[in-house]
């Protein structure tokens, strides 16, 4: 389980998000963090005994960093208000999809798949989509993916087909997103309960098909 004393330094980061603030609260800070750690080593055990991919992946570097990038932002506050962590075979900069954790107190969910893709990477996808749609619609439909999510992130699409695809295909409702995500949300209370590690088990086991198909996508394209 994520600690109670986690979500409430991020909750006292998010009012007093400066760097006066952060140094002065820097130990606990780095108390979180090692629990953090903590935690995303045993996600790793737990998702590894179903995807052995991740299992050498090194709970620190999974990790996103806390401070922002705020050169081209009109946001310049310094830090991130949540805890962010990616386990995927090659590492979180890879182009391969995995196993996403967002924690930041009233925002918290569990996902994974392609956000903003490299051109390439969103090709290689769609024609997996494309030229494999019943496979697809089977993944989504399976009764352990449907229990935990309710289908693709419904975020950015075009207007019309993409090129290269028949405007009338069956798969065109698919392709026609720009990311190709599923999340699913808890709540504060969630996360915080003794069982979430078996919460986050079954939702990640669930998501291994989608993983498995969005990879074998970047392979097909890289090959």
């Amino acid at each position: 389980m994520i600690e109670k004393s986690t979500l409430t330094f991020l909750k006292d980061l998010k009012k007093n998000n400066s760097k006066e603030w952060f140094d002065e609260n820097r130990k606990r800070y780095e108390a979180e963090r090692k629990k953090f750690i903590s935690f995303v080593e045993k996600l790793i055990g737990t998702i590894s005994k179903f995807d052995p991919s991740v299992a050498n992946i090194d709970p620190k570097s999974a990790i996103f960093r806390i401070n922002r990038d705020i050169r081209f932002s009109n946001d310049k506050t310094p830090y991130k208000t949540n805890f962010g962590v990616s386990i995927s075979k090659g590492g979180k900069r890879s182009s391969y999809c995995g196993y996403y954790l967002h924690v930041e107190p009233g925002s918290i969910f569990a996902g994974g798949g392609q956000y903003a893709p490299l051109p390439e990477n969103l090709k290689a996808v769609r024609d997996e989509i494309y030229f494999n749609l019943p496979e697809f619609e089977q993944i989504l439909s399976s009764k352990a993916f449907k229990k935990e999510f309710d289908g693709l992130d419904e975020i950015e699409k075009l207007k019309t087909a993409p090129k290269g695809y028949e405007k009338d295909h069956a798969s065109i409702p698919y392709l026609v997103n720009k990311h190709f995500l599923v999340t699913r949300s808890f709540t504060d209370a969630e996360v915080t309960s003794p069982d979430f590690m078996d919460r986050l088990e079954s939702v990640f086991k669930a998501q291994k098909p989608f993983v498995d198909f969005i990879n074998r996508a970047i392979d097909n394209q890289s090959n």
